[in-house]
Formats: structure tokens, sequence, C-alpha cells
């Protein structure tokens, strides 16, 4: 079996990452700052849950081991009750 066991939730996931960014533009400046940094942020913490979830579907899907899987669960988990969770992930997003 390859792919697809959750109908590739990952990729459409990621897509609304992306369109979260793409709303970010704010031409008539009604949108305060503040948010739009949240915006940003929740943008990262979405991405790297579409890979988590990415690394799941593969996994049900045979296409990589459970363990592949369950370590990058895990490291996710471990991530999002940091501190610095969102300086990372900005920092991975922006290359």
């Amino acid at each position: 079996m390859s792919g697809g066991s959750y109908n590739y939730f990952y990729s459409k996931l990621r897509t609304f990452a992306d369109e979260i960014l793409e709303e970010e533009e704010d031409f008539d400046g009604a949108k305060p700052k503040p948010f739009l940094e949240t915006r940003k942020e929740f943008s990262c913490f979405l991405h790297d849950l579409a890979e988590v979830c990415k690394e799941l579907e593969w996994a049900d899907s045979g296409d990589i081991s459970y363990e592949d899987a369950e370590k990058s669960i895990k490291e996710f988990l471990s991530r999002r009750n940091t501190t610095t969770y969102e300086k990372e992930s900005l920092r991975a997003l922006r290359g």
C-alpha cells in the first residue's frame, strides 16, 4: 500500500497553513500587528503538525516504519510544550 490512508490530510493541512500566510497581507492596515505575528506562529505550528500527520499517514500506509512515525510524534509533542517552539518553527519556515 502506498500513501493516502487518510486521503492526504497532511497536504490539505499544509495548504491551509500556506493560505493563512497569504491572507496575512494587510493592505488597508486593518489587522493589528500582534494578530499578524500570532497568525505566523500558528501557520508554523500547522506546518509542523502537517509533517507529523504525513509521517503517521505514511506509516499506516506501509511506506515508513511505525517506529519512525512514533519518533516524529514524540518529538512534536515534546517541542510543543517548550517556550521556544514558535521561535524554532518560525526560523525553520523562513529557512
